[in-house]
């Protein structure tokens, strides 16, 4: 219709008469990309340096492409659709309205059960990524992403689509199942076109709550860690990638064709570009992609939320790769992430502001704007704010004795117990005296026969050199017969407390009877009035506290109680630090751990043990873990990231 003598409603209409409709917005963007294409005549696509430009971005964007498959990789390997064409009936009898009803019900209870179980998920997820459980993991995430895609794929089919191709992507070198919908395009009603793309999302939630109340009700094992991971997965990946908009998966379908806008991240970022071009440096040649108040507002929202996401996205990719997984790797792809999201989009873009730089007329609302947001993100990034950081701790005593037998005999009587209190001097036990009087009695003979000899030499005259010799041998002899009669009275009357204690640990041999051996350990006493309080601070944390800076801690005493104190010690954590520790997630505490070969805990990531004083404790009992607060002098953003940035270069210089 469009022959050169009609416009662009006129040949609605001729149309229209003939039977076909199509909107003004329809034909508009059916006429921009014939011209972009070069099928309009007299445009500046329709010309040959139209057709040349256009070749050369084609070929760029091939570059760029080809590049890219290294962060979006899609590798299809089977074709399903004969076996969902065999399988659509079970799909439509265990997924209609009535469970769909059943499944909120349950989703309902699961929640509840989650909220319920919070305490045990605060200690469970330490061991998330622990390597003992990584292919259960794997396993988990293998299954949990099948049922995903298979969830489009039946929901495509119930439609009468086609789904020809399922394979592996590499998305940002993670690897991960996905399933071809692109028919569903084919639907006319953007319910249907929805409904496929949450499939995915709803079947990864059935999955979900059933995890949910086989990790709730299931006892610790292989069942209930699989279920934990089950539900982990299937809610990070739906809140993180599947169902977040701003992404282009399964939510950003589910958003475009709500809003009924096609290629809304493409349109968006094209209209953020027509702010900065158009609206602020004048040039005419950038149009607007947006048609109405309400798409100006949506495509600005969507094209600056997606911008940022995606930066702090990739920073978080790289920055797991260079501290969790190998350096190297780390840096090679920060580079190239750099190159691709940053370098090549500035290049591009100062390149093509070069070329229209004599369309340049600056407007001055969009001048003003634009250095008023600049102005504004500046002064956020140099404004000091002060924040506070919060770090699990544990109430610990600071006087400790290790409870030994001093000798070499057996127990007799016991009088403590675990957790039992006692006073300074109270006997805590004996010990058999019987082998010890022998001895001093053995002692004393020794001694006697020894002194004879002395006499004797005496009345000698050559034994008189050899009396100084004997001299010392008898003082030696005294000196054991001393120590044995100390061992002896000691072994009868007791080993005392040396302070006012509790009993925090006893070995469950301690009875009448048992023979340890001379200096074993059996038990351990401390003093429930001189604590002190123990934190792990991370080592990244550690430029922001110093010793003598007042924290607060946290205790939960009746409605939580907060407590004023300073720090006393900074010192690095080694493995004698966590073996007893409650912070150890190995007895459920908060800092993840691996064990070695040689039995030896090992934080993943350095800690620093942080020590406050908490003399005459009456309050908190020993054991009781709590947070420390610690407030920090007000830093900018820019001050925290360049702080960050040289504590890390030192550190792997130094590696």
């Amino acid at each position: 219709m469009l022959d050169g003598t009609v416009d662009l409603d006129q040949a609605r209409e001729k149309l229209r008469l003939e039977g076909r409709h199509y909107s003004r917005e329809q034909a508009a963007d059916l006429l921009e990309k014939a011209s972009q294409m070069g099928l309009v005549l007299g445009t500046s696509f329709g010309t040959s340096e139209g057709r040349m430009n256009a070749n050369a971005l084609r070929k760029k964007t091939k570059k760029f492409m080809l590049v890219s498959h290294l962060f979006f990789l899609y590798i299809p390997l089977i074709n399903p659709d004969p076996f969902l064409e065999r399988t659509i009936r079970i799909f439509r009898i265990l997924f209609n309205r009535f469970s769909l009803a059943a499944g909120s019900l349950l989703g309902v209870v699961a929640v509840y059960l989650i909220f319920l179980g919070i305490p045990r998920i605060q200690n469970e997820y330490l061991f998330f990524f622990n390597g003992e459980n990584l292919l259960y993991l794997w396993l988990v995430i293998g299954i949990t992403k099948l049922v995903h895609e298979l969830g489009h794929a039946y929901m495509a089919k119930h439609f009468g689509l086609h789904v020809n191709t399922m394979g592996v992507a590499f998305l940002l070198f993670f690897p991960c199942l996905y399933c071809d919908t692109t028919e569903a395009w084919k639907l006319a009603g953007r319910r249907q076109r929805m409904l496929i793309s949450a499939a995915g999302i709803a079947v990864e939630m059935v999955l979900a709550i059933l995890g949910t109340y086989a990790w709730y009700f299931s006892k610790p094992g292989v069942i209930n860690s699989l279920a934990f991971y089950l539900v982990v997965v299937s809610f990070l990946s739906t809140i993180f990638f599947n169902g977040n908009p701003l992404l282009k998966f399964d939510g950003y379908f589910i958003l475009m064709d709500y809003l009924r806008l096609p290629n809304l991240a493409g349109k968006s970022l094209m209209y953020v570009k027509y702010l900065v071009m158009n609206k602020t440096l004048g040039i005419a040649s950038f149009k607007n992609p947006a048609g109405t108040d309400r798409e100006c507002f949506v495509f600005a929202l969507y094209g600056t939320s997606s911008i940022l996401y995606r930066f702090f996205l990739y920073f978080g990719i790289v920055a797991g790769l260079y501290f969790r997984f190998d350096k190297i790797v780390g840096l090679l792809i920060a580079s190239l992430a750099f190159f691709l999201f940053v370098v090549r989009p500035l290049a591009t873009g100062i390149t093509s502001l070069w070329g229209k730089r004599c369309e340049v007329q600056l407007k001055l609302n969009g001048t003003v704007a634009m250095i008023c947001g600049f102005s504004a993100i500046i002064m956020l990034l140099l404004w000091p704010w002060k924040y506070t950081m919060t770090f699990p701790c544990f109430m610990d005593s600071a006087k400790v004795h290790k409870i030994t037998v001093p000798l070499h005999c057996s127990i007799t009587d016991v009088f403590i117990r675990q957790g039992m209190e006692i006073k300074k001097g109270t006997a805590m036990f004996k010990l058999e005296p019987k082998a010890l009087e022998f001895a001093l009695l053995k002692a004393h003979l020794e001694r006697k026969v020894l002194s004879n000899n002395i006499d004797m030499l005496l009345l000698e005259d050559k034994g008189r050199e050899r009396f100084p010799e004997k001299t010392v041998e008898l003082h030696r002899a005294d000196q054991g017969i001393r120590k044995v009669a100390g061992e002896a009275r000691l072994a009868s009357s007791g080993i005392e407390a040396p302070f006012d204690g509790v009993v925090t640990t006893l070995d469950s041999r301690v009875q009448e009877g048992f023979e340890p051996g001379d200096g074993v350990i059996i038990g351990e006493l401390k003093s429930p009035t001189d604590c002190i309080v123990h934190a792990l601070i991370p080592g990244r944390f550690l430029q922001n506290i110093s010793v003598g800076q007042e924290v607060k801690i946290w205790f939960p005493i009746d409605r939580g109680r907060f407590f004023h104190k300073p720090i006393e010690r900074l010192s690095s954590v080694n493995e004698r630090d966590l073996r007893d520790s409650s912070f150890s997630s190995l007895r459920g505490g908060e800092i993840a751990v691996d064990v070695g070969r040689a039995g030896m805990e090992t934080p993943l990531e350095d800690h620093y043990l942080c020590s406050v004083g908490f003399s005459a404790n009456r309050i908190v009992p020993l054991g009781m873990t709590g947070r420390i607060v610690v407030s920090s002098c007000p830093t900018s953003v820019l001050a925290r990231l360049y702080g960050a940035a040289v504590q890390i270069f030192n550190r792997e210089s130094c590696l």
